[in-house]
């Protein structure tokens, strides 16, 4: 008697921790294309165009591939217009010789709670994982501030 139920809670003990790893799973499982759909970046292009954005110029660009295949990327941001901005911003698309998009990306410059007056600089430099970089496109805007 002491055999069965020793076997039985074995049985019940493993029911148990199936019941609870699926459950895992299934949560798992929902929440991942939530998480996916924070990570993933569209193009440059698709941010639309917004009636408080401004838009920045950008100078000393310096794009130097190393041989350990990062790519540094430093450059100033003026902010050119006669207007306070925040949130400041810069999208960056790398090209291979053909012309085909290698990269696409965007960085925050400044802070969410900073504010570039006119007339104001800002330098930035990053890495990204890139290579065969033939030529860019580099943009910069900011936010009007209220």
């Amino acid at each position: 008697m002491i055999r069965i139920n020793y076997h039985n809670n074995t049985i019940v003990q493993k029911i148990s921790n199936l019941t609870i790893s699926a459950l895992f799973i299934i949560l798992f499982a929902v929440s991942l294309p939530v998480v996916n759909a924070q990570l993933q970046q569209g193009p440059v292009g698709s941010v639309p165009p917004l009636p408080d954005r401004i838009n920045l110029s950008i100078s000393n660009i310096t794009v130097i591939e190393s041989p350990t295949g990062l790519t540094g990327i430093d450059g100033i941001i003026l902010n050119n217009s006669t207007e306070n901005v925040k949130d400041v911003k810069v999208d960056i698309i790398l090209f291979d010789p053909l012309n085909k998009t290698i990269e696409d990306t965007t960085r925050s410059i400044t802070s969410p709670l900073s504010t570039m007056e006119p007339g104001s600089t800002e330098g930035f430099s990053f890495l990204m994982s890139t290579k065969d970089i033939d030529h860019y496109d580099a943009r910069s805007y900011g936010l009007r501030t209220e």
